[in-house]
């Protein structure tokens, strides 16, 4: 072997790392790109394994009660052919398409529809997950010319870091901003290379990230977008010396940019138009119409304490999810060292870094705080914790950099800068000062996790300091910048591993039907459930991974929830634009009034044999005391037929139970009657009572009669002394003492054989007041009791948990009126509603009958209302008029809802500023309510037209090859001609 002749080993070493160190970091060829596409889509199957592979769903409360309502209800209307255009029921009814977040004419949700909404949303984060790897790295390759393997690493970092990870359980976002990279792509393209189809690009990626469903998102976009431009214009060092060169180049650039900007914007509003219109018409009806206060804002801003953990990874210490927003240690390190090349990019991912932070810091910082007071109205992104994902995107960027400077030829790509010996005593000093931040932290100044998960940070960030400082000033080796790559990969991919998307449970907490919901089918139209108890809230444990914690949500159907099983529920998830503001200050006039603070939901009364025995505590549970808000005069007027709410408070006396109501006194002679609608069979009844005045022991002191279903009638007497005896002492034979401390005696009258019973009536026949407290059926052969609240309002439906109550009143969703007032201030009307007599109501304008004035008349016996058919953009009401009224269907009035009388068009009221009506003259009538928004048609039309002209665009910009060749060789024969 000659001197300094490679050994054998060596030899066969440089052979296999050259393909990898030049054929595939520098080719040119398709090959090689197609290996990056593969190692990103293995990736994303390892990072989104247990949304595709586990046979299980992901149970995030946001999935649960939010998205998957949503996507269900989107995929069962497309597929039977109908556009989902109204969702009545949520609250009184909202606009559904004009709602972002449920992204409609979001193409990948067309695609999905015919899957159930938790597969549907697996397979949508995890293949938007693949199209912002996808979008990242040509986004490098092309728009930053970076090696291969650095594109790869800031893909993989962006795509599968803790932002886009986080919020997979909000699919929305995900969704949108996969596109990010690629509306950058077409700013860099038409900014530096073909102004056109970089226009182009930009303007179809942009639109689709509007129609996903995450305004916020797009917003961040088009900062993100400036700042592109910004960089994209700066000219190369080696153009001119001169300042004012230098800068005429630039703003030239910047003017391109502008023009660049303009264009993409433009074409994708019109491109999206038919989601823009109708979401800004909502927009201007919702609370955010009105602006946000800055106070508002920094509810949901990312708070200067959680800063470490928003950035840093916490593997199973993680903040909460709207506060996530991490790529990784090791990739901070990368960061740096990109930085520390002054390379445009890296400068550009810098900068949009620091505006993201300043986005999601919001009110902590005094430029948002200058940017809130500047804008008209304020800022109106209520979530602004959001704009880690610019931080994201940013350190993503500059990693990805800071691996192409590492990279072997760095210095012929202009990748290499000069390390100047006062930015590394300037960057070494930071990097100290964090150390030392984490190694004796202050608990009150900020959040920081266990012991052993900042040991974890000190150990990466050695080698994140390592990347930053020392590698740069060694010579560039390709297996080390590739190890430290994958490292800051590895790292991202096991921060990932417990995110919320990984907390999953049976595909049965989705799929099986609540028997609530069941019970609550409607005959014509969905029945209106109010809940009105706080405890309904979901319980559940940690992440939801327990089924029946799952189930809780659906089983209570819990707000948005009743959406999968067409049950309108009267509230709702407020959401930014939802409900619309009038809507909203209805529901708060009905459901604000103070109830009573929680108390025992069931109390053991206590036995005594002439004197107090021992207390039998029950089990302690919070709930609402009283039902106020659904007995007031609000329920009827918003049409609630059924309220969910805790159980009533209880006593529990052995087998029997009562729900002990306030005292009904009545007096000798007097006659009580309670109406039973329950059905369910009872062998016997008990009474909780007591007396008060003379009587006599062994005399009668009331006569109680029970009528069952069939018409059979079982009679008992009630004696003094034995059944019933004095309120102010314990008798001989025993009492029981109730919770506020009365004394009562239970009366056990059996009445033979099983039966449904649908009255009972006591009469007193004594010379004492009896006094009834409780009243309950009770069924012998199984143990049962069915305890029957002494009030009129709300009847129980036994056997439920929380308790279903049916409001007696029965209020009908449409009803002919003729008692009215007019009133033109809607807003002024519905915060009156609460002082409104409940018979009248208020329309915003005088209503012209087609057959003289009916107003106010008296209503006849003659008069019937049916609705024949109910569907969410179209309701038909069969109408009969003793007499000329006006009909009421309480369902929201919004702009694009339209009245026909007899086919003919009629003028729309508002009534109680809040629902539907008609003037119905005299006769039979068939009166049909139809949604056809105009702001959604007239979007279409522009949607429509942008697209033909953009197919045109894209024709022309990028025409077949033989059409070019044809017009070169045209061109070369006419330059002969005309040189001839």
């Amino acid at each position: 072997m000659e001197p300094g002749a490679p050994a054998a080993g060596g030899r066969a070493f440089s052979r296999l790392q050259a393909p990898l160190r030049w054929g595939w970091a520098h080719g040119h060829g398709p090959a090689a790109d197609l290996l990056a596409l593969l190692l990103l889509l293995a990736l994303d199957l390892l990072f989104y394994r247990a949304l595709l592979f586990s046979g299980r769903i992901a149970a995030d409360p946001t999935l649960m009660r939010l998205v998957y309502p949503y996507r269900q209800y989107l995929a069962e209307a497309l597929r039977e052919g109908r556009l989902p255009l109204w969702n009545p029921y949520l609250f009184t009814g909202v606009p559904f398409q004009a709602d972002p977040q449920a992204a409609v004419f979001y193409p990948p949700n067309l695609i999905l529809r015919w899957r159930d909404a938790p597969e549907a949303v697996a397979l949508s984060v995890a293949g938007h997950g693949m199209l912002a790897a996808l979008g990242m790295y040509l986004l490098l390759r092309l728009g930053v010319s970076l090696v291969r393997p650095a594109a790869l690493t800031g893909a993989a970092l962006f795509a599968f870091g803790g932002f886009l990870g986080a919020h997979a359980v909000e699919p929305n976002v995900p969704e949108a901003t996969a596109w990010l990279p690629l509306v950058l792509l077409g700013g860099v393209v038409a900014c530096r290379r073909a102004f056109l189809a970089g226009v182009l690009l930009g303007a179809c990626a942009l639109a689709l990230q509007v129609l996903a469903g995450a305004p916020q998102v797009a917003a961040l976009t088009l900062v993100a977008l400036t700042l592109a431009f910004a960089w994209c214009a700066a000219p190369p060092a080696a153009v001119g010396t001169r300042r004012w060169t230098r800068l005429w180049r630039w703003l030239g650039g910047m003017g391109r940019g502008v023009a660049a900007g303009t264009g993409i914007v433009a074409l994708a509003v019109a491109l999206a138009a038919a989601q823009i219109l109708p979401s800004w018409e909502l927009y201007r009806r919702s609370v955010l119409a009105s602006g946000l206060r800055l106070a508002d804002l920094s509810q949901g801003a990312l708070p200067p304490a959680l800063l470490p953990r928003a950035l840093l990874p916490g593997f199973n210490e993680n903040p909460e999810r709207a506060f996530i927003g991490y790529t990784g240690i090791i990739a901070l390190g990368l960061a740096i060292a990109g930085v520390r090349t002054a390379r445009g990019a890296a400068l550009f991912g810098l900068a949009t870094a620091a505006a993201g932070l300043l986005a999601a810091l919001a009110g902590a910082t005094p430029v948002y705080r200058a940017i809130h007071t500047l804008v008209p109205g304020g800022l109106p992104f209520p979530q602004p914790a959001r704009g880690l994902l610019l931080v994201g995107f940013g350190v993503s960027l500059a990693a990805a950099v800071g691996v192409d400077a590492l990279w072997p030829g760095a210095e012929q790509r202009g990748g290499a800068g000069r390390w100047r010996r006062r930015g590394v005593l300037a960057l070494l000093l930071l990097a100290l000062l964090g150390l030392l931040w984490l190694l004796v932290p202050r608990r009150d100044a900020v959040s920081l996790p266990s012991a052993g998960v900042r040991q974890i940070w000190i150990g990466l960030g050695v080698v994140a300091l390592d990347a930053a400082l020392l590698l740069p000033m060694l010579r560039p080796r390709w297996w080390i910048a590739l190890l430290v790559a994958s490292a800051a990969v590895a790292e991202g991919s096991v921060a990932g591993a417990r995110l919320p998307f990984t907390h999953l449970t049976d595909p049965a907490a989705f799929t099986v039907r609540p028997p609530l919901a069941t019970l609550l089918q409607g005959e014509h139209g969905p029945p209106r459930l109010a809940h009105v108890a706080n405890q309904l809230e979901v319980e559940h444990t940690p992440w939801l991974a327990d089924y029946y914690g799952a189930r809780a949500g659906r089983d209570r159907l819990a707000p948005d929830t009743g959406l999968l099983d067409r049950v309108n529920t009267l509230d709702g998830l407020r959401t930014a634009l939802l409900p619309p503001q009038d809507v909203a200050r209805a529901l708060d006039a009905a459901l604000s009034p103070a109830i009573p603070s929680p108390g025992p939901s069931s109390t053991r009364g206590r036995r005594a044999a002439g004197g107090r025995g021992e207390e039998d505590p029950g089990v302690r549970a919070p709930v609402l005391g009283e039902l106020a808000d659904a007995k007031g005069p609000l329920g009827p007027r918003l049409g609630v037929t059924h309220v969910l709410a805790a159980p009533r408070p209880t006593v529990q006396l052995g087998p029997l139970e009562f729900i002990p109501g306030p005292a009904i006194e009545l007096p000798p002679g007097a006659t009580y009657q309670v109406v039973l609608r329950g059905e369910w069979a009872a062998t016997g009844v008990a009474l909780l009572t007591a007396l008060r005045g003379p009587y006599e022991d062994g005399q009668p002191a009331a006569e109680l009669t029970v009528l069952d279903a069939g018409g059979g009638v079982r009679r008992r007497t009630l004696l003094g002394g034995s059944d019933t005896a004095a309120a102010d002492r314990l008798p001989a034979g025993g009492g029981v003492v109730l919770p506020d401390e009365s004394i009562a005696v239970v009366a056990e009258q059996p009445l033979g054989r099983a039966a449904v019973f649908r009255t009972l009536t006591l009469h007193v026949v004594g010379q004492a007041t009896l006094v009834l407290r409780g009243l309950t059926l009770y069924d012998e052969r199984s143990g049962a009791a069915f305890p029957i609240p002494l009030e009129e309002v709300l009847e129980p439906v036994p056997g439920l948990v929380p308790a279903l109550y049916i409001d007696a009143r029965r209020p009908a969703r449409a009803a002919l009126v003729r008692v009215f007032t007019v009133d033109p201030d809607v807003e002024g009307t519905i915060t009156r509603l609460a002082q409104l007599p409940p018979d009248t109501i208020v329309l915003d304008r005088v209503p012209v009958f087609p057959e003289g004035n009916g107003g106010n008349e008296t209503a006849v016996a003659a008069d019937r209302v049916r609705i024949t058919h109910y569907a969410p953009e179209r309701v038909e009401v069969l109408v009969t008029a003793a007499t000329p009224g006006v009909l009421v269907l309480r369902d929201t009035a919004y702009p694009g809802w339209r009245a026909l009388l007899d086919g003919k068009p009629a003028p729309l009221l508002r009534a109680d500023g809040l629902f539907r009506a008609v003037a119905v003259p005299t006769g039979m009538h068939s009166v049909v309510f139809e949604y056809r928004p105009r702001s959604l048609r007239l979007g279409i039309t522009v949607s429509l037209t942008a697209l033909a002209g953009t197919i045109g665009l894209v024709l022309l910009a990028f025409q077949p090859p033989w059409r070019r060749t044809g017009r070169r060789e045209a061109t070369v024969s006419h330059t002969a001609i005309s040189a001839g």
